[in-house]
């Protein structure tokens, strides 16, 4: 098929890349995602607290990374019978549950076809929590078999490199593994991610393993056009996020001013992923829409 038509990659890729830019909902995603992100911040800063808040070398620490005091910080809370990521599971748990409510409103608003309002967004995405609860559950399926796989040829990559003569065939072994299974796990997240653009464009699908189903049966009618939407988004969002992510390796945080700096480039590295997941599902509901004509 080519690309010109109004459901070809390129179009379907600058569909998802436009639909994707509404502040209102990236906005919500990172309040809505700072809630389990504060939860774990808020008791590591109080253990941190005591122990670097009044240290004369506090300025040059959150001026730079350094390795070794990273290191002893964790040892020293380890033996205070602390955790260096307190309520990590509680946080995890929550960021999962609030995953079908940030998607839910992303796919209300592909549907609905434009921007809403901060009050419609959240009403969306409660109305298609159970939807895309369900589904990321039916995702479990594709996601664990993907793993699984991905495991095994680890594993054979392992026992190859220790039978391997010389040390560049047991790298090239493990590199191999490594590709491998990273092309399966893209492979299932993209049915996943399928899925969900599915429930974008048919307000009346229920089934949520009907809604997979349909995502795997669109990969294997349309694989470039599916796989190429999915990557170019993806490829543009974490391109985003690197250079956020590298500009905040490199500004300091001491100060009021570097402390704020170092909050916003944060911010945006969560807006630039948020952006890319909202992108990736408007992208694939226009190849949805289209295979549907």
């Amino acid at each position: 098929m080519s690309l010109s038509r109004k459901s070809g990659v390129l179009s379907a890729t600058g569909h998802g890349i436009r639909g994707a830019f509404s502040w209102r909902l990236i906005l919500l995603w990172i309040l809505f995602l700072a809630i389990p992100t504060l939860l774990v911040a808020i008791p590591q800063w109080q253990q941190l607290m005591p122990m670097l808040g009044y240290s004369v070398d506090a300025d040059s620490w959150a001026s730079q990374i350094s390795v070794p005091v990273i290191g002893d910080l964790v040892m020293a809370i380890g033996r205070n019978n602390g955790s260096p990521l307190p309520n990590g599971g509680l946080g995890a748990l929550l960021a999962v549950l609030l995953s079908p409510l940030l998607t839910g409103m992303a796919v209300a608003q592909i549907r609905h076809g434009q921007s809403m309002g901060f009050r419609e967004l959240i009403q969306g995405g409660v109305a298609e929590y159970g939807r895309l609860f369900r589904l990321l559950l039916v995702s479990i399926i594709p996601m664990g078999i993907a793993f699984g796989i991905a495991a095994a040829a680890a594993s054979a990559a392992s026992d190859s490199a220790d039978e391997a003569i010389y040390a560049a065939d047991a790298d090239f072994a493990k590199n191999l593994a490594m590709i491998f299974g990273g092309i399966v796990l893209v492979l299932a997240h993209s049915t996943v991610e399928a899925g969900r653009a599915q429930f974008a464009v048919d307000g009346r699908l229920r089934s949520a393993f009907k809604a997979w189903w349909r995502g795997l049966k669109l990969l294997l009618r349309r694989p470039i056009a599916t796989l190429g939407v999915y990557l170019l988004v993806t490829i543009i969002s974490l391109l985003a996020a690197l250079l956020f992510i590298t500009l905040r390796i490199n500004v300091s945080a001491a100060g009021t001013g570097g402390f704020l700096i170092a909050i916003l480039l944060t911010q945006l590295i969560v807006a630039s992923l948020a952006w890319g997941r909202i992108a990736r599902i408007a992208g694939l509901s226009r190849l949805v829409d289209g295979s549907r004509r």
